[in-house]
């Protein structure tokens, strides 16, 4: 088992600030002011249920227990140099790559597998989490094109099975 200790306080960073780095990807890819709103929420909520499917995967558990600490979820709040949009993806995506990097370089394969589907979940908990498009919510998507084509990005990163939400 991989647990808190086996990372350095920079590298636990990096894994701190991943799940909310996916779900801001998610977010710019098909920008608005209230889908922004409950795709914030979302994250807040996939952390919630997570809990319950922790067990048995310290690492995990360790990451949720200090998204529930104020001042370590401090930690968790990406700062970016660039709020040029290409920058800022190339950036994130950045970001992420070396969380599942250290993930595949610390945690035993079964903990970072898991760790990186549950990644992806927030994700897609992100882009499902409001309606994007339409007018007065007539033709309005759960799931935009964009944050579909981002979500196969994301999987990419993760290395995992991109799957798409279902209205």
């Amino acid at each position: 088992m991989t647990a808190k200790a086996d990372f350095t306080a920079a590298e636990w960073e990096r894994l701190l600030e991943a799940p909310v780095i996916a779900g801001m990807y998610i977010s710019m890819s098909s920008p608005s002011v209230l889908g922004s709103i409950g795709e914030s929420m979302a994250i807040a909520k996939t952390f919630a249920a997570s809990l319950q499917q922790a067990a048995g995967n310290e690492l995990l558990t360790a990451l949720l227990a200090d998204f529930q600490n104020k001042e370590t979820a401090q930690l968790a709040k990406p700062h970016f140099d660039t709020k040029d949009p290409v920058q800022l993806k190339q950036e994130m995506t950045s970001r992420l790559q070396m969380a599942v990097d250290l993930l595949n370089q610390k945690a035993t394969p079964e903990e970072a597998q898991a760790i990186r589907q549950w990644l992806y979940q927030v994700a897609t908990n992100v882009a499902t989490a409001t309606k994007e498009g339409g007018f007065l919510g007539f033709g309005a998507v759960r799931v935009s094109d964009a944050e579909k084509a981002a979500l196969v990005e994301l999987a990419g990163v993760f290395g995992v099975e991109p799957t798409m939400p279902t209205e």
